[in-house]
């Protein structure tokens, strides 16, 4: 639990490439249950209200796919993403990319 007058952020890593599973694009943007996973997990932390800002690491050329979730979020969910950064060569490197 945070404390009183205290701000939680949430660094969201989703640069990977999803090769393992196919389909040409990466797995965070496939769809289940007609929500892209990354969409269903920003859904599920935007609505926790512990949750103040949540900041997500993508590929670089994966803009066009984070804009189709984000704009399938509710506004108040939405308004709690900060632009989103790009992800480095390795997990590490994007995880760091976040946190700065």
């Amino acid at each position: 639990m945070s404390e009183p007058g205290s701000s939680v952020a949430v660094v969201v890593v989703a640069a990977g490439r999803g090769i393992r599973i196919g389909g040409g694009m990466p797995k965070q943007y496939h769809r289940v249950g007609g929500q892209a996973v990354l969409t269903r997990t920003l859904d599920a932390l935007g609505g926790d209200s512990v949750i103040d800002r949540i900041q997500v690491v993508i590929a670089a050329d994966a803009a066009a796919f984070f804009e189709t979730c984000r704009a399938e979020l509710s506004p108040s969910v939405a308004d709690k993403l900060l632009p989103p950064v790009e992800g480095g060569a390795t997990r590490q490197d994007s995880v760091r990319a976040g946190l700065e």
